[in-house]
């Protein structure tokens, strides 16, 4: 267990003052905007401050309809807000709500009379929202893991009973995770996609186990906090079940009982919980002038310019809550690298400025001739160039997404975390389909998108995606030149193309056999700007 002299350094401000009468009492993290604002929650509704300060209040949950009392704050890629609240609905126990960027509320799901203290949100893998929350069952006391879809599906996937689950957080996998707690222990634990309750790691009684709150990486590594009163600890849990404390302390502390309401993960390494950042070295930093919490505990949320930005419920010059920005600039030594994307056409040679977005602090520079590539591609080369820059080419043939990781140093030396790039390389892929021909004049087929033309492109999905045909479908084979082949609907949006077979004939036999031969068109797809070379779909019409 390690122990050590902790530092002082950080510039707090406040950025709003709650006061009454009104909305109060900001929880939650808060979420930063790409022009500066930031959004989150108070007592009643979502709340917005600009850049310049002003402040509003873009959605109120003004009924018991509407919902009461919101409860962490989700959004998506449209910009919509999605959230619970513990009041209101049709059950007055709370509902599932969705905030339109126009401010319009949809409520997909209303929380049943026993069905309460729901968690936060998360967004799967697939796009849809998932949760937890306690259900009485004749006074015995279940878990339900549940999905429910932007259109509002609900679906109920699995009941854990005998152990309490604590709020859990969604991993890269689609897992949840989160500390639990039996009669006897506390624990880890991990809920797979498939839905299985797993204990990663139980606790013994030699550590503080109050108030547990977790962070995922992107490795699905776990790291946490925990402990009352500065009592407690730092710690990690690898994916193989391997538990380290990484830093443990117990001094008098005047503030909150509880500082951990939260973990937040710097990109150089750092965690952060409550008024303490610890580094990837070990060092722990109690942070100065930081907000301090009543009787609450201060939520975090790391801004890509290194700056915490939280909320304190009853904290503030009226007690009433606060939103807070903390700068810890001095004691974010090393730069830091941020993810990059590009897109480039099969077998072309792309350039990627990773340095464009990457931060060097205290007033260091960084050093484009030290970008070093850390993990090479697995689809490609990754050339470094003299002004920093990183040329991707594709392998021949290669269509999908390929990634690489860099990292740079500042003009002190100092090493940055490894850079992510993910570059997509869009790919139009050759199909073949066998239709057999009946004796009728016309008949159409569909081809659905599992099993149509764009189902085998690459990356896969239809997401950003647009397709466009590439002249008309030419019969290339067949004895008879008296059958057609029309494409009659091409629906990018959805996958499906149909086509419209003809044959020429006095009887159901020359019309059947009219039709029989090979048939092609091509068509082309365009992602992110880039249109893929065309790809050839090949009809062939048999007898039955």
């Amino acid at each position: 267990m390690q122990s050590g002299k902790i530092d002082s350094a950080g510039v707090a401000s406040a950025v709003y003052d709650f006061a009454s009468p009104g909305n109060n009492y900001p929880g939650g993290k808060v979420i930063i905007a790409n022009d500066g604002s930031l959004y989150g929650l108070n007592s009643g509704a979502i709340f917005k401050i600009a850049a310049n300060g002003t402040y509003s209040e873009p959605f109120v949950f003004d009924s018991t309809q509407k919902g009461l009392t919101p409860d962490a704050l989700l959004v998506d890629k449209e910009g919509s807000f999605y959230g619970t609240t513990q009041q209101g609905g049709e059950f007055g126990n709370g509902v599932v709500f969705k905030i339109s960027p126009n401010g319009q509320e949809t409520i997909l799901y209303s929380f049943k009379q026993t069905e309460y203290f729901h968690s936060s949100l998360s967004f799967g893998p697939d796009g849809d929202l998932y949760g937890l929350f306690e259900k009485d069952l004749n006074t015995n006391t279940s878990y339900v893991r549940y999905k429910l879809t932007k259109e509002s599906v609900y679906t109920e996937l699995n009941t854990y009973s005998g152990a309490l689950l604590i709020e859990p957080v969604m991993g890269a996998d689609g897992s949840f995770y989160g500390a639990g707690q039996d009669n006897i222990n506390h624990f880890i634990y991990k809920i797979t996609s498939q839905g299985d309750l797993q204990r990663l790691y139980t606790f013994d009684d030699t550590i503080s186990t109050s108030d547990i709150r977790i962070a995922i990486a992107k490795d699905d590594i776990l790291y946490g906090a925990s402990g009352t009163n500065e009592i407690g600890y730092f710690f990690k849990l690898d994916t193989s079940g391997v538990f380290t404390v990484l830093y443990s302390f117990n001094r008098p502390y005047t503030g909150a009982t509880s500082p951990f309401n939260n973990v937040e993960l710097g990109e150089d390494g750092s965690i952060y919980s409550g008024p303490y950042k610890l580094s990837p070295s070990g060092q722990l930093s109690k942070l100065p002038n930081f907000p301090p919490p009543k009787n609450s505990s201060a939520t975090i949320t790391l801004g890509n310019d290194g700056s915490l930005y939280g909320t304190v419920a009853d904290g503030g010059i009226y007690g009433t809550g606060l939103v807070f920005k903390y700068n810890p600039i001095s004691n974010i030594i090393l730069p830091r690298a941020i993810s990059d994307s590009a897109t480039t056409a099969e077998a072309n040679a792309v350039t990627v400025n990773v340095l464009a977005n990457d931060k060097a602090f205290n007033g260091k520079t960084l050093d484009p001739g030290s970008v070093v590539i850390v993990v090479e591609p697995g689809n490609g080369t990754a050339a470094v160039n003299a002004d920093g820059s990183v040329t991707y080419t594709p392998s021949s043939g290669f269509g999908g997404k390929d990634t690489f990781s860099y990292s740079v140093k500042d003009s002190a030396g100092g090493i940055s975390n490894d850079g992510r790039v993910v570059v997509t390389v869009p790919k139009a892929v050759d199909d073949n389909y066998t239709v057999t021909a009946n004796g009728s004049a016309t008949q159409s087929q569909t081809l659905a998108w599992r099993k149509g033309v764009m189902a085998n492109d690459l990356p896969s999905g239809l997401a950003g995606k647009s397709f466009a045909l590439v002249g008309k479908p030419v019969r290339v084979s067949g004895e008879k030149d008296d059958g057609k082949l029309t494409i009659t609907a091409f629906n990018p949006a959805n996958g499906y193309l149909t086509f419209q077979l003809t044959g020429e004939g006095d009887t159901r036999a020359e019309r059947q056999e009219a039709k029989v031969g090979v048939f092609e068109f091509s068509y082309t797809m365009t992602l992110n700007g880039v249109t893929t070379a065309p790809a050839k779909v090949t009809i062939t019409v048999v007898e039955p």
